[in-house]
């Protein structure tokens, strides 16, 4: 259990990252921009935080907050290729409707 393992070790990144694709899984979305954030915050250059946000952000219609993320991943090393792919399957479900 995340909450748990939250905390047994408030200061373990990983846990808010995993916890953070879990809530995203289940449609928790402020919960998901939450759980990266703090990821963020304790490891300041996870590109793969700042990724996963980007995309959360993008399904809360909050553009400005996504490209911002988004503009971080790739600078840390995220391929813009592989964020595009994150970025346009998380558009994909208000397209089809």
């Amino acid at each position: 259990d995340y909450d748990v393992a939250v905390r047994i070790d408030p200061s373990y990144a990983d846990t808010y990252l995993d916890r953070g694709n879990s809530r995203y899984a289940l449609g928790h979305l402020p919960d998901a921009v939450k759980d990266f954030s703090e990821a963020i915050r304790l490891r300041i250059d996870w590109a793969e935080a700042y990724a996963n946000r980007a995309v959360a952000h993008a399904e809360l219609d909050n553009q400005t907050e996504s490209d911002q993320d988004a503009e971080q991943a790739r600078s840390l090393g995220v391929k813009k290729s592989r964020l595009n792919e994150m970025l346009e399957a998380a558009k994909a479900p208000e397209t089809a409707s």
